[in-house]
């Protein structure tokens, strides 16, 4: 089903059923005033079925919108576009569709665009009563074109879209940027865009083996004017900072396990972002597919501990191999380099062990020998200041050291 989940401003929410669907499992879901009556209304899209040999397989997509009575109930459910008629595992079915909703034509309603394993992205217009027509495909990028966020990326006034497309033979791929270039169609069909980002992110192998499919949204995480943009590979979240138009990726976390053991996949998870704090800074708000809503609070910190990473163990400061399991922490065995990367330009970073000042590094590349002979599990953090030496937050890991 959905659920609006009311902001009570206090940090709590209080959640509000407003659809019952119960066919299958909803993949993407958008919320505007599509119907241009004043009132946010929903459009969600999922994946009709059939049964053969015994399984239901997934043969057709389905677009549908839910219309808004002015007083938040959604009761007329309206299919807005249908993919089909699919055979049963044919690359070409327009299943799992992912959706994305935007002004992109700059007429005054908004417009959406769908993407589903066949690789294609079509385009949709609205009419200004949420009636839309396709205007055909953008591009068809092959295979799996279901993860979509929309943003200006380029300040130009025209809403673009970047978009995660995996390889079909191997466990790589990318994300494009697709810049709108204004015209009627909005965007040029003949190339699939500029890469903003190879797949998988280089920062660790703590998902060895697993797809580059994954969720993406834009976001300014540090309010600097231009668009930065999360993405979700397998159940880790990732920070993708746009330094001039160079997108450099930070770490942000691994979502724990369900009770039960499962990891909570964010392959068919959801993000989005809002400012749910109001403290003027982007927040996001993920789901995976253990069934958990989790709220990340933007705090601004422009810094992140990138040695040692997560999961690896490093003997006498050399680096020697990813330990599955051992997630949000490190082992070292001797000497250890900790090393911090900065997201924008600062005055110094600090480095603390146990909560006790280690060492100040007042120039880039940012390092701490941690040489002192250690026995047990630490905690070391680091604070970043600014140019002008106001703090901008604080980085923190887990170390078992011996010796």
């Amino acid at each position: 089903g959905i659920s609006i989940f009311y902001n009570m401003g206090d940090g709590d929410f209080s959640e509000d059923v407003v659809y019952i669907f119960n066919y299958s499992y909803i993949t993407s879901l958008n919320a505007a005033d599509y119907d241009g009556d004043g009132d946010i209304d929903l459009l969600f899209a999922y994946s009709e079925y059939i049964w053969y040999g015994g399984w239901p397989i997934n043969i057709n997509g389905v677009v549908s919108l839910l219309e808004n009575d002015g007083e938040n109930h959604f009761n007329s459910c309206r299919m807005i576009a249908w993919f089909g008629p699919g055979k049963p595992f044919d690359p070409e079915n327009e299943i799992n569709p992912g959706l994305t909703s935007a002004d992109f034509d700059l007429d005054g309603d908004i417009d959406f665009l769908v993407g589903s394993n066949s690789g294609k992205v079509k385009f949709f217009k609205n009419d200004g009563t949420g009636n839309f027509t396709c205007n055909g495909v953008i591009y068809d990028y092959g295979y799996m074109s279901i993860d979509l966020d929309s943003a200006d990326f380029n300040n130009d006034g025209y809403m673009d879209f970047i978009i995660v497309v995996p390889d079909k033979h191997n466990n790589t791929g990318y994300v494009y940027l697709k810049l709108n270039d204004g015209s009627p169609d909005c965007f040029n069909s003949s190339y699939p865009g500029e890469i903003l980002a190879d797949l998988p992110p280089p920062l660790d192998n703590s998902t060895i083996g697993a797809t580059v499919l994954g969720g993406v949204a834009a976001l300014d995480y540090n309010n600097d004017g231009n668009k930065d943009f999360i993405y979700a590979y397998d159940n880790i979240l990732y920070l993708y900072v746009n330094k001039e138009g160079v997108y450099d990726p930070f770490y942000v976390c691994r979502l724990p396990d369900s009770p039960e053991g499962y990891p909570d996949d964010l392959i068919f998870g959801g993000l989005t972002m809002a400012d749910f704090n109001d403290d003027g800074l982007d927040d996001l708000v993920v789901g995976g597919t253990q069934g958990f809503v989790r709220l990340f609070i933007n705090n601004f910190t422009l810094a992140d501990i990138v040695r040692p990473k997560n999961a690896y163990w490093y003997l006498f400061d050399n680096e020697k191999f990813w330990i599955p399991g051992y997630y949000n922490c490190s082992i070292a065995i001797g000497e250890i380099t900790v090393v911090a990367k900065e997201l924008e330009p600062l005055q110094r970073i600090e480095f603390y062990l146990d909560g006790k000042l280690m060492y100040t590094d007042w120039t880039s590349p940012y390092k701490w020998l941690w040489s002192k002979f250690s026995f047990g599990k630490h905690i070391v953090t680091i604070k970043a200041y600014d140019t002008d030496g106001n703090p901008v937050g604080q980085s923190k890991i887990w170390v078992w050291k011996f010796l």
